[in-house]
């Protein structure tokens, strides 16, 4: 009998925490959503003042150990060597990482 109550607890135990578990992490998914939402957008898009397409037809941008530090005082980008050659088309994006 014990053997049986002890298992019935036990199984009940597993359930709650998988809902808590659950519950909990869908609620995050709501924080975040709800914190984007109240973003501030970006602002409109210059359309106005841009260079011609083809733009510039020769020379290259060095970038040679340049590092980005935000007010802070943190690095964004450290220690950079690239070059960007006459029309390549360059991209930076951000990846937020949490909890470092």
């Amino acid at each position: 009998m014990v053997g049986v109550l002890s298992l019935y607890a036990d199984s009940a135990y597993l359930f709650v925490s998988a809902f808590a578990w659950h519950f909990f992490t869908k609620l995050e998914s709501v924080e975040q959503i709800s914190k984007y939402l109240g973003a501030q957008s970006e602002g409109a898009m210059v359309t106005h003042g841009r260079p011609p397409s083809g733009w510039p037809q020769y020379g290259i941008i060095t970038f040679e150990g340049s590092s980005l530090v935000s007010d802070a005082g943190s690095y964004q980008l450290h220690n950079v060597w690239c070059c960007i050659r006459a029309q390549e088309k360059v991209s930076l994006s951000q990846k937020q990482k949490e909890n470092c």
